[in-house]
């Protein structure tokens, strides 16, 4: 346990030194929201921003949907793509973007809280939410929850369209994401 005084008077987080703090399993996408909800304010009619693969829209294009790629996570490219609508955001999590293979075993850097190795049993996972915020963080608790348990982890947080790779290559998908991929 961190001493009380884990946040100074202005706000900063204190802790043991060469402590740490990452957001980025939720920062890009809480990002996205703000950059979303400014554009809006300035009158933007149509945008989609992305902060590294964290996506979300503002408005449609004219006579056309949103239509945005998912990455294959075993060699470059795309595997299919999603239709976004107006209000839409797009979060992916893999164990393709930051890795190493060692001795015919890949290492990434999504961890088990557990054991502190790296999580096992799926290469990607993609979620579509309202909260870029949320799609965020959820795509990456999705693939923390592993091939046996994702769906009921997608259930508790509230999120209806949600995508994985299983390392065997197979796909699965919830029911309401299944009209979203071509």
């Amino acid at each position: 346990p961190m001493a009380e005084e884990t946040v100074s008077p202005t706000g900063e987080v204190c802790g043991p030194r060469g402590l740490f703090i990452d957001l980025g399993g939720i920062g890009k996408g809480y990002d996205v929201d703000r950059v979303v909800a400014d554009l809006a304010r300035r009158g933007i009619a149509a945008a989609l921003v992305n902060a590294g693969g964290n996506l979300k829209t503002l408005g449609e294009p004219p006579g056309r949907p949103w239509r945005i790629g998912i990455r294959d996570p075993y060699k470059p490219g795309v595997m299919g793509s999603l239709t976004l609508v107006a209000g839409e955001a797009v979060s992916t999590s893999g164990d393709y973007e930051r890795m190493f293979d060692y001795q015919g075993q890949r290492y990434h850097h999504i961890l088990d809280p557990h054991t502190g190795m790296p999580v096992r049993g799926l290469h990607a996972v993609t979620v579509i939410h309202s909260e870029a915020a949320l799609a965020d963080a959820a795509s990456t608790a999705l693939f923390v929850a592993g091939p046996s348990e994702w769906r009921e982890v997608a259930a508790r947080l509230g999120v209806e369209r949600a995508l994985v790779v299983r390392e065997d290559g197979g796909v699965e998908m919830t029911p309401a994401m299944v009209p979203r991929v071509q």
